[in-house]
């Protein structure tokens, strides 16, 4: 359940940014690659942030979607990670993932209606050069 550890870090960026003032809702966009199940990540982000600033927050996920590029004919998908081994209009093997590796805080709505943006907003840029780099893909 590795939704428990995204919440952990999730919750410590947010309550960075409200330097102790009340949340009321956090906007987070998590990329396919990541394999993100909305209700375990929910759950386990309403379970840690009890007791804290952000104890009556809302979470909103935004999906982002698996992008792949050709970088031999320019070719631009949505699609699954595991097709991308073949570009579909010139052949070249290795299409480059693009998109749907994120995993960003994007805003931070807080109770007086202010909004924040963490100063690190990228919440797992070492987990996604991991699966990145397991499955082969470059990042352009």
């Amino acid at each position: 359940m590795h939704e428990l550890a995204m919440a952990e870090g999730l919750l410590r960026d947010v309550l960075d940014a409200a330097d102790g003032r009340g949340v009321e809702a956090v906007r987070v966009r998590i990329g396919r690659l990541h394999a993100v199940m909305p209700d375990s990540l929910r759950f386990s982000f309403q379970l840690l942030s009890e007791d804290t600033a952000a104890s009556a927050a809302t979470l909103e996920i935004i999906d982002d979607p698996i992008v792949l590029h050709c970088h031999r004919c320019g070719e631009r998908r949505e699609g699954d990670l595991w097709a991308a081994a073949v570009c579909d209009q010139c052949g070249e093997s290795g299409m480059a993932l693009v998109g749907g590796a994120g995993l960003a805080v994007e805003e931070v709505r807080l109770s007086s209606g202010l909004s924040v943006v963490p100063e690190t907003r990228r919440l797992s840029e070492h987990i996604v050069s991991h699966l990145v780099r397991q499955h082969g893909f470059p990042i352009p």
